[in-house]
């Protein structure tokens, strides 16, 4: 708390304020120096005020009136207050911020699952594709085929994608307009 506002809440000399705080500075052998701080008055003149931490305050005013103490505690309390209120806000905002930083990761994460999923769903396996289309294939049938596919996708520069399967493990799939050429 500044000497200035101890001086306005004590309703004292902003002059005889620092002369008190000068005095306890001394006695308590602190340097002032650490304490002085220079503010430009109204008409714009260096002055010197003083900075005092909440004990030297304490200190200060308690050999002022019981209700000049009480006016200068409860100012304390409001600063303190404030204090931990923006460390609160502060602590929520930092939150939030961890929380978005999450959620864009979990987006992107999204966007690239989306992405697979909107490609498997462009390729099938030849089963896959014959079975929904009503078309029947012998195995030798669904190897030729796979072959053309893999042909017909080299000359049009299209990927070939495996997809899990549970017999064999892996299996390719093809762009469903590549086996549509196939039919």
């Amino acid at each position: 708390m500044s000497s200035r506002e101890i001086s306005k809440l004590t309703n004292k000399r902003h002059a005889n304020v620092k002369r008190d705080i000068l005095h306890i500075l001394d006695e308590l052998g602190f340097n002032v120096l650490n304490f002085e701080h220079i503010y430009f008055d109204a008409r714009n003149r260096k002055q010197t005020e003083y900075l005092l931490d909440q004990e030297l305050t304490m200190t200060l005013v308690s050999g002022y009136s019981i209700k000049l103490r009480n006016k200068v505690i409860k100012r304390w309390m409001e600063l303190e207050q404030n204090h931990r209120n923006n460390n609160v806000v502060s602590d929520f905002l930092i939150s939030i911020d961890n929380r978005m930083k999450s959620l864009e990761k979990m987006q992107v994460q999204i966007n690239d699952r989306m992405s697979q999923v909107n490609l498997l769903s462009d390729y099938q396996s030849i089963r896959a594709f014959t079975s929904k289309r009503g078309i029947k294939l012998d195995w030798k049938g669904s190897v030729a085929m796979a072959r053309k596919a893999m042909q017909l996708c080299k000359e049009k520069g299209r990927d070939v994608v495996k997809i899990p399967d549970e017999r064999f493990g892996q299996i390719n799939s093809y762009p469903v307009e590549v086996l549509y050429q196939l039919i």
